[in-house]
């Protein structure tokens, strides 16, 4: 079963879903696109800085979620010209042996769970991937090259199923 065909077109934000049967059970997959910014400000207190276009998967069950965040480094058609002139210490070119923009940076995995998953953990509020909104999440960015390599060599169904198996990994099972 084909659940899913991305194509990338625009910079904008985009959201799939898709609700996939499995022994009864329905986890929901997500692919969400967030906007390159430039939010940048002479006012310290009101600078944001520049970001590229995420790409996020999230496999959401009952017991709780999982995720991939891609940074794609795709900026703003206007920071991408800026990069051409800008000094290496604007753009942190000497940060990495390829062409700092648009070249993607896998950046994390992670959980995001109805109950806290070890001891002190506290609370998130306004989690939009648990019923409620409060969750307890943590984040590993070593193990995001992994699946970036994954998505690399298998597509987002390599992706998927690495996603269902560190879901089962953090929760016990697909429910």
């Amino acid at each position: 079963m084909i659940c899913l065909l991305l194509v990338i077109t625009v910079m904008v934000l985009k959201k799939i879903k898709c609700l996939v049967p499995e022994n009864k059970r329905i986890m929901e997959k997500t692919i969400e696109f967030t906007p390159a910014f430039d939010k940048r400000n002479p006012d310290p207190k009101k600078n944001y800085g520049i970001h590229g276009c995420n790409m996020l998967m999230v496999l959401s069950g009952s017991l709780g979620a999982v995720h991939f965040i891609l940074f794609t480094h795709w900026h703003l058609p206007s920071i991408e010209e800026e990069s051409k002139t800008a000094p290496d210490s604007v753009t942190y070119k000497h940060h990495y042996p390829f062409t700092y923009v648009n070249a993607p940076l896998p950046a994390e995995i992670g959980y995001h769970s109805p109950v806290p998953m070890r001891e002190g953990q506290k609370p998130v509020t306004n989690c939009k991937w648990i019923k409620g909104g409060n969750c307890y999440s943590d984040i590993n960015s070593t193990m995001a090259k992994k699946v970036f390599n994954i998505l690399r060599e298998e597509g987002s169904d390599g992706v998927w199923k690495f996603l269902e198996k560190q879901y089962v990994s953090q929760f016990g099972e697909l429910k």
